[in-house]
């Protein structure tokens, strides 16, 4: 679904000053697949970066003030914040790829038509109470259940930059506490506030939960948190690049 023409980045985010085995084989598929994508890693001001520089050379940094890495909260409010957003203005679309998530196809292979955001769909549905997206508790007895959404994941996801500068700048931080920056963007996409597929179409590009049903690794664009959802998949996907990362550890 990206537009071949348009300019990407790739954006991991990281807060410590180096990945466990896993994850360093997770990223290096990631770099290897796309290796023709500028890549960025977004980070706590004065955190070591040495290991991130000795593992990916072709990566650059920008930095962010610490209170935002200090916990999943604070991660979350990062995201919803334009300043993030607006470092990246140099660029159409953002692919933000966790240390946890991998890309196992190269991005821009993929048509992104008019959407705004895609992630890994959810296996269910998850109801997002509006009342508890905006903070206003008197909306609580009108939208008992919430919306439904299940589109999707941010950990792996892709997300029209001038288009969540817009929406980001319109928000008021005080009402937003405790939220999960994807499940915010979801619920605007059930609202039609933003273009997001559906289930069908989104579990063709990135896979999440759903891959606890899967018996071999499906031929999508990328998986977030394979590890926790399907441990066998986990197992398949790096011997199928094991070859690979024999060479790349060879290399360092």
């Amino acid at each position: 679904m990206l537009n071949r023409t348009e300019r990407l980045v790739i954006v991991t985010p990281i807060w410590k000053e180096s990945l466990d085995p896993e994850e360093l084989a997770l990223m290096k598929i990631t770099d290897h697949e796309n290796s023709d994508i500028e890549k960025f890693f977004i980070c706590p001001l004065a955190l070591d970066t040495r290991f991130y520089e000795e593992n990916f050379p072709n990566w650059r940094f920008k930095f962010f003030e610490k209170r935002f890495f200090k916990s999943v909260n604070s991660y979350n409010q990062l995201m919803l914040r334009s300043l993030v957003y607006k470092s990246f203005s140099d660029y159409e679309l953002m692919v933000l790829c966790q240390t946890d998530a991998c890309l196992v196809k190269n991005i821009r292979l993929l048509d992104f038509k008019d959407f705004d955001y895609v992630g890994a769909p959810w296996d269910e549905l998850i109801y997002c109470n509006i009342g508890r997206v905006y903070g206003f508790k008197y909306l609580w007895r009108f939208f008992e259940k919430g919306q439904p959404i299940r589109v999707g994941n941010g950990g792996l996801s892709i997300r029209r930059i001038s288009t969540f500068v817009q929406v980001c700048d319109k928000l008021k931080f005080k009402f937003l506490i405790n939220i999960n920056e994807d499940a915010f963007f979801s619920y605007l996409g059930s609202r039609k506030k933003i273009a997001v597929p559906d289930f069908v179409i989104a579990k063709e590009v990135f896979l999440e939960s759903t891959l606890a049903h899967y018996e071999s690794l499906p031929a999508v664009y990328g998986f977030h948190a394979i590890r926790k959802w399907n441990t066998n998949l986990a197992d398949q996907l790096l011997r199928k690049y094991r070859y690979l990362l024999s060479c790349l550890e060879g290399q360092l």
